[in-house]
């Protein structure tokens, strides 16, 4: 078993980290995505690999067998394993359990598991935007996204606003928060619709 102990500068980045191995570009709703398992703040289990992240500390365990026969065999023997001791090693891990502000405030009803991703800074590959959070949601055959950025103030806030709003094509909508924008934004994959309400 190898295991890759990371100490970050901020809680917010080692969870963007974290969220990074996790989801990555991808869709937590691929069969292959890791699962949810109990250790630290929040942990994953992999084909043969787990993650764990608590406050600025990010860990990432590896089960090497070389005698195992098969893809299937390190699965079973992993997933055996690494459970337990994913959450006797987060246990001992100093630090938060508490998620970055705007992971927090993402819907939690029909989001799926492990169906965040929280990035430092362009939120949506957007300059100005500074750090925040996307969630990934199902319900029967419908998907969509949730963002979230929390700000000190509501001069930031607006700043925000200004740089979503300054996208090609951004439009304002009306009777929604204190003020809302509809825009198109390609990141990384297909364009996609978002509406946008500062509160």
């Amino acid at each position: 078993i190898d295991v890759y102990l990371s100490r970050y500068a901020s809680t917010e980045k080692a969870y963007a980290m974290f969220t990074k191995r996790v989801v990555g570009d991808g869709d937590p709703a691929h069969p292959d995505t890791p699962r949810p398992i109990e250790g630290g703040a929040v942990s994953a289990l992999g084909i043969g690999n787990a993650y764990l992240w608590r406050g600025k500390h990010l860990a990432e365990i590896t089960f090497n067998d070389t005698s195992a026969a098969s893809a299937d065999d390190v699965k079973k023997k992993a997933d055996a394993i690494l459970p337990g001791l994913v959450e006797a090693f987060g246990a001992k891990l100093p630090g938060e359990k508490d998620l970055p502000a705007a992971a927090a405030r993402l819907p939690t009803d029909h989001q799926l598991p492990l169906g965040r991703r929280f990035v430092t800074d362009e939120l949506l590959g957007v300059k100005g935007t500074g750090a925040g959070a996307f969630g990934y949601y199902r319900e029967d055959d419908k998907r969509w996204r949730t963002v979230a950025i929390v700000k000190s103030d509501a001069a930031t806030a607006k700043d925000v606003m200004k740089s979503f709003g300054s996208l090609e094509g951004a439009a304002k909508e009306k009777g929604i928060g204190e003020e809302a924008l509809r825009v198109i934004v390609s990141y990384k994959g297909p364009e996609a619709e978002w509406l946008l309400a500062r509160q």
